[in-house]
């Protein structure tokens, strides 16, 4: 699961950068009257100090109404000076005016909704509030609609308070809240110059920052609607008497679950539901099996059978199944895929599983001529149930994963598959378009995919058949590169063979995902808004306040620090060289000296325990890397240290934006590369360089590396003389974790395993030179540092345990080995073929 779920994570950013945010949920929600007072929502602009603006201002907002929860709340307040504010209400009941723009104790202006004709629950528009304190003179504008005032206001140094929601501060106490959803919001100076910028999007947990100051605006009880990309949330539970399937109307996006005496329909953009009553006649009811399909070209929903080729239809306006067919027993195509062919209108169904025996065969129904043709393609395709099928196009079907066997008997060796075909739906010929890496743990899709808008990926959802507790996940894969991503959100499932069934669809209209799971006749429905999100895209980075005030402070600091760490150091390096001089053939170690290495944080690039990046001036700006510029630094990164020359523009658009169409990837790709050039600046030293159409990072040799320290170190050959200092630095720098360990993609695990590989080979060496054979504080260390990248390193385990022994620690010694023994046992199924006595002695049975 892990692997999976971590698998190709710079996928998902490509696969969402594409969206605009517009296409995204965005807004703040405010909790109004229906809930109580302490827990209705509040958004405060101002929460450090009100803004100073001598002149006036204008404030512009996009919003939302909804019916139902009250009638009467404020959407802004804004106060001057501390002692004069201007209100904007709506009274929704009112039968004069709805919306009030009040100064003081006076009303300035007044809307009623038949002024505003555009207007309604649930859309949203735009409010603008100006107030030009030298002409004395307010204008507030819902969409194209103005009102004006005169007001009497001589203040000079005027400065603004400004809150939407409920108000705490005094005398301006209120608790009345518009039924309101915002986002958008500006501020502008009277010059007309953008100084605020709140999207209302991403956020943190309670704040949120503009685009043009990153000034803080602080909410209580917030609902940010960007989260619903982020998980799912159960819409509809509810008990069917049989449940024979579940088909989609697409023109009035409704789903149809076919029952013993009804037809309940649930409407995925509007949640609610209703029935149809049959009139006559019956679908085919077959033991635990789902055998219907809506046909959109007869506003009819079919009911089939397979094993005896049968088909009973149900015409949505006479409300009548056109057959009576009895109950049927199992069928031999459980778990079968179906569509209506947009080629030609006629049905097809495939695969399945019965009897012991898995299909690959395809069923096709002709509605003219009433008949039944089946074709065998076994020599196409390996016979499955399970799978996931979705339209690519009007000429192409794709058909993902599923279980089964290659030869169809399930006795013999079935399993999952993680491949993807295309089926012609013209000459019902399948094509094997991909095979994906295995994951860790198997898994099966739902019966459905949905492709994403540039057809490049699909959608599907996936779990665990081994299991009967287990989740559905949401999950992406590409369609022309092997590529695959699981979205972390997951939903209970219980499964149990022909019991249990999954499904998903895409309410386009309504940008909404809905996971249907089916246990007998019990049915639940998910929804998920479109597309879906990971965090990365909805949290902002918290940032530092009273960052002006502290910030030399901060250089001084650091300086300080910075200086005393070399300091003690150069001191430290001194001591041990002139130690390891004095009539000492071997060097003595302590344990301090094998403490964690001081991180270097002035003009630095740290990978050792995730990846960091610090300025010239030490200060930490790795949140300024969003996670495509990290995936773009260190891909050039590592190929201009591993390959000289770099990476070619191709190669980068194939490994960061393969799913964009060679115009979308290189634009991508360039906007990128101007954001990455701008971050590394800071760091001062950095350069991205394009030569001869390949992309390379150039690096100062002020800049410090650890990674590239530790390649430095581990490169001395057998016979060179290994300095101590290298050896004490090099244990310290592993100490500090990983490389990259948050980072899991496909095409840095070969560097990463290079990067293992080398160590171990380097400290390996290490351990058995002759100069650090009387030193067991050393070989500890450095036992102990191969143990952190090879657990089952014998090596290691062989000097640890003689070691432990010698120093009278033998019962250590053996916990060692037995701990040893059982990871060794657990990893590799197989028991570890050398004794405890064979370790001390320096024997080994591999």
């Amino acid at each position: 699961m892990r692997l999976l779920i971590c698998l190709n994570i710079f996928i998902l950013f490509c696969v969402t950068s594409g969206f605009s945010q517009n296409e995204l949920n965005s807004g703040l929600y405010f909790a109004s009257s229906e809930v109580v007072q302490d827990k209705r929502t509040s958004l405060n602009l101002t929460p450090e100090k009100p803004i100073k603006l001598s002149d006036g201002l204008k404030l512009e907002f996009d919003i939302q109404l909804r019916s139902g929860d009250g009638y009467y709340g404020y959407v802004f307040r804004i106060v001057s000076n501390s002692t004069d504010n201007f209100d904007f209400i709506t009274n929704y009941a009112s039968v004069n005016d709805n919306f009030t723009l009040i100064f003081k104790d006076k009303i300035l202006c007044t809307f009623r909704w038949q002024d505003l004709p555009d207007l309604s629950y649930g859309s949203w528009f735009h409010v603008t509030f100006k107030l030009d304190l030298e002409k004395q003179l307010v204008e507030l504008y819902i969409n194209d609609v103005v009102r004006t005032a005169s007001i009497n206001y001589k203040k000079e140094n005027v400065s603004f308070d400004i809150l939407f929601g409920i108000s705490k501060s005094a005398p301006f106490q209120s608790t009345d809240v518009c039924p309101m959803t915002l986002k958008n919001i500006r501020i502008y100076n009277q010059n007309d110059k953008l100084i605020r910028n709140w999207l209302l999007s991403k956020h943190t947990q309670n704040s949120t920052y503009d685009e043009v100051e990153e000034a803080i605006a602080v909410v209580e009880n917030p609902n940010w609607l960007i989260n619903t990309h982020l998980s799912w949330k159960e819409t509809a539970h509810f008990d069917l008497n049989a449940f024979y399937g579940v088909v989609r109307n697409t023109d009035t996006d409704e789903l149809y679950f076919v029952d013993e005496n009804k037809i309940t329909t649930y409407s995925l953009g509007s949640n609610k539901f209703d029935s149809i009553p049959y009139l006559d006649g019956n679908p085919y009811r077959q033991l635990n099996e789902k055998h219907v399909v809506f046909n959109p070209y007869t506003n009819e929903i079919w009911s089939y059978n397979l094993d005896q080729t049968g088909m009973s239809k149900f015409d949505l306006f006479s409300r009548k199944w056109s057959g009576k067919p009895i109950s049927l027993d199992e069928s031999n195509f459980g778990h079968h895929n179906k569509l209506i062919s947009p080629v030609d209108s006629s049905f097809l169904a495939m695969f399945g599983y019965g009897l012991y025996r898995y299909n690959s065969t395809i069923f096709n129904y002709n509605p003219k001529s009433d008949s039944w043709v089946k074709y065998d393609k076994s020599d196409q395709i390996e016979p499955r149930y399970l799978a996931a099928t979705g339209q690519l196009n009007d000429d192409t079907l794709l058909i993902f994963g599923g279980y089964g066997s290659k030869t169809g008997r399930q006795e013999l060796t079935p399993g999952t598959y993680s491949d993807l075909y295309s089926l012609d739906l013209n000459t019902l010929q399948f094509n094997k378009l991909q095979d994906y890496n295995l994951p860790e743990f198997s898994f099966v899709p739902a019966e459905s995919l949905i492709v994403d808008d540039d057809s490049t990926g699909f959608y599907t959802l996936i779990f665990d058949n081994s299991k009967y507790e287990s989740r559905i996940m949401l999950a992406k894969f590409g369609i022309y590169e092997p590529s695959q991503f699981v979205f972390p959100d997951s939903i209970p499932f219980n499964f149990l063979d022909t019991d249990s069934w999954s499904y998903l669809y895409l309410n386009k209209p309504a940008n909404k995902l809905f996971a249907v799971t089916t246990n007998k006749s019990s049915v639940r429905i998910y929804s998920m808004a479109y597309p879906p999100l990971v965090q990365d895209d909805v949290f902002q980075a918290v940032r530092s306040k009273n960052k002006s005030a502290s910030k030399y402070l901060i250089f001084i600091l650091i300086a300080l620090v910075c200086s005393l760490i070399v300091f003690a150091y150069l001191i430290v390096r001194r001591k041990s060289k002139t130690d390891s001089k004095v009539g000492s053939v071997s060097p003595v170690f302590n344990d301090d000296m094998f403490s964690k290495v001081e991180t270097i944080k002035k003009s630095s690039v740290l990978f050792l325990g995730g990846f960091q990046i610090y300025n010239e001036a030490g200060v930490d700006i790795t949140s300024g890397f969003s996670p495509t510029l990290k995936q773009l630094f260190l891909i050039i990164f590592f190929n201009t240290v591993h390959r000289g020359k770099g990476i070619s523009s191709s190669k980068l658009d194939e490994a960061l934006w393969f799913d964009k169409s060679e115009k979308s990837a290189r634009n991508n790709r360039n906007v990128n590369i101007s954001k990455l050039r701008n971050a590394t600046e800071e760091v001062g030293g950095l350069e991205i360089l394009s030569e001869n159409s390949y992309w390379k990072l150039k690096m100062s040799s002020n800049i410090y590396c650890d990674y590239l320290r530790v390649l430095n170190i581990i490169s001395k050959k057998d016979n060179d003389d290994i300095d101590v200092d290298s050896i004490i630095e090099l244990s310290g720098l592993l100490e500090n974790g990983e490389l990259l360990p948050n980072l899991q993609v496909d095409w840095i695990d070969s560097y990463k395993s290079q990067f293992t590989d080398k160590v171990i080979d380097f400290l390996v060496k290490v351990i058995f030179r002759e100069e650090f054979q009387d030193d067991n504080k050393c070989l500890m260390h450095i036992a102990n540092s191969i143990f952190s990248l090879d657990s089952l390193n014998e090596d290691a385990l062989m000097v640890k345990c003689q070691i432990l022994q010698k120093e009278g620690k033998g019962s250590i010694a053996i916990n060692t080995y037995n701990s040893f023994c059982k990871e060794y046992l657990s990893l590799l199924d197989t028991d570890y073929p050398t004794s405890f006595n064979d370790i001390l002695i320096g024997k080994s049975n591999n």
